[in-house]
Protein backbone atom coordinates (compact mmCIF):
# COMPACT_ATOMS: atom_id res chain seq x y z
CA UNK A 1 0.00 0.00 0.00
CA UNK A 2 2.60 2.29 0.77
CA UNK A 3 4.46 1.22 -2.36
CA UNK A 4 1.39 2.38 -4.63
CA UNK A 5 0.88 5.79 -2.97
CA UNK A 6 4.67 6.81 -3.60
CA UNK A 7 4.12 6.17 -7.40
CA UNK A 8 1.18 7.69 -7.43
CA UNK A 9 2.51 10.55 -5.84
CA UNK A 10 5.95 10.53 -8.40
CA UNK A 11 3.31 10.55 -11.30
CA UNK A 12 1.13 13.27 -9.93
CA UNK A 13 4.11 15.41 -9.31
CA UNK A 14 5.69 14.60 -12.39
CA UNK A 15 1.96 15.49 -14.17
CA UNK A 16 2.42 18.69 -12.44
CA UNK A 17 5.51 19.52 -13.54
CA UNK A 18 5.27 19.15 -17.38
CA UNK A 19 2.26 21.00 -17.21
CA UNK A 20 3.54 23.83 -15.80
CA UNK A 21 7.11 24.05 -17.86
CA UNK A 22 4.05 22.82 -21.09
CA UNK A 23 2.00 25.96 -20.34
CA UNK A 24 4.78 28.62 -19.48
CA UNK A 25 6.48 27.67 -22.78
CA UNK A 26 3.17 28.14 -24.85
CA UNK A 27 2.79 31.59 -22.89
CA UNK A 28 6.27 32.71 -24.36
CA UNK A 29 5.57 31.98 -27.90
CA UNK A 30 2.33 33.73 -27.31
CA UNK A 31 3.92 36.75 -25.74
CA UNK A 32 6.37 36.61 -28.47
CA UNK A 33 4.37 36.60 -31.53
CA UNK A 34 1.91 39.45 -29.57
CA UNK A 35 2.42 42.71 -31.30
CA UNK A 36 2.26 45.70 -28.51
CA UNK A 37 1.35 49.77 -28.91
CA UNK A 38 0.15 50.70 -25.68
CA UNK A 39 -0.15 54.09 -24.49
CA UNK A 40 0.15 54.78 -20.97
CA UNK A 41 -2.32 56.66 -19.27
CA UNK A 42 -1.99 55.59 -15.39
CA UNK A 43 1.07 53.82 -13.59
CA UNK A 44 0.32 51.94 -10.08
CA UNK A 45 2.68 51.02 -7.92
CA UNK A 46 2.38 47.89 -6.01
CA UNK A 47 3.95 47.00 -2.62
CA UNK A 48 6.65 45.01 -4.48
CA UNK A 49 8.05 48.29 -6.12
CA UNK A 50 6.68 47.00 -9.90
CA UNK A 51 5.10 49.28 -11.94
CA UNK A 52 1.43 48.43 -13.54
CA UNK A 53 0.72 50.15 -16.49
CA UNK A 54 -2.91 51.35 -17.63
CA UNK A 55 -4.10 53.16 -20.96
CA UNK A 56 -6.92 55.63 -21.33
CA UNK A 57 -9.49 53.02 -21.01
CA UNK A 58 -8.46 51.34 -17.55
CA UNK A 59 -6.89 47.85 -20.01
CA UNK A 60 -4.44 46.93 -17.82
CA UNK A 61 -0.88 45.93 -19.80
CA UNK A 62 -0.76 42.07 -19.13
CA UNK A 63 2.97 40.80 -19.72
CA UNK A 64 4.53 37.67 -18.17
CA UNK A 65 8.16 38.11 -19.56
CA UNK A 66 8.46 41.96 -19.58
CA UNK A 67 8.38 43.18 -15.83
CA UNK A 68 8.33 47.13 -15.39
CA UNK A 69 9.64 48.38 -12.03
CA UNK A 70 9.62 51.76 -10.12
CA UNK A 71 12.93 52.29 -11.19
CA UNK A 72 12.08 52.53 -15.24
CA UNK A 73 10.93 55.48 -14.87
CA UNK A 74 8.28 54.92 -16.82
CA UNK A 75 5.58 58.09 -17.06
CA UNK A 76 2.16 58.83 -17.95
CA UNK A 77 2.38 59.68 -22.07
CA UNK A 78 4.85 56.89 -22.70
CA UNK A 79 4.40 54.33 -25.87
CA UNK A 80 5.16 50.98 -24.96
CA UNK A 81 5.54 49.16 -28.39
CA UNK A 82 6.73 45.80 -29.51
CA UNK A 83 6.94 44.26 -33.24
CA UNK A 84 5.19 40.32 -33.55
CA UNK A 85 7.69 38.06 -33.27
CA UNK A 86 10.25 40.70 -31.56
CA UNK A 87 12.04 39.90 -28.51
CA UNK A 88 12.96 43.78 -27.65
CA UNK A 89 10.36 45.81 -26.00
CA UNK A 90 10.49 49.42 -26.46
CA UNK A 91 9.10 52.60 -24.29
CA UNK A 92 9.44 55.73 -26.36
CA UNK A 93 8.92 59.00 -24.67
CA UNK A 94 7.24 62.12 -26.48
CA UNK A 95 9.23 65.51 -25.65
CA UNK A 96 7.86 68.80 -25.79
CA UNK A 97 8.20 69.72 -29.18
CA UNK A 98 6.69 66.09 -30.11
CA UNK A 99 9.38 64.02 -30.78
CA UNK A 100 9.47 60.42 -30.32
CA UNK A 101 12.53 58.54 -28.86
CA UNK A 102 13.66 55.02 -26.94
CA UNK A 103 13.39 55.68 -23.55
CA UNK A 104 14.42 52.24 -22.36
CA UNK A 105 14.51 48.91 -24.29
CA UNK A 106 13.75 45.48 -22.56
CA UNK A 107 15.39 42.30 -23.91
CA UNK A 108 12.39 39.06 -23.31
CA UNK A 109 13.61 37.05 -20.43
Amino acid sequence: MKRRSIVFLVVFVAIVAFATVYFSISKTKLEKEMAINFKVEKIEITPALRAVLYDKSGNKLRLQRFVFFERHGIQPNDIVVKEAGAEVLKVYRIDSLGNKTVFLKMNMD
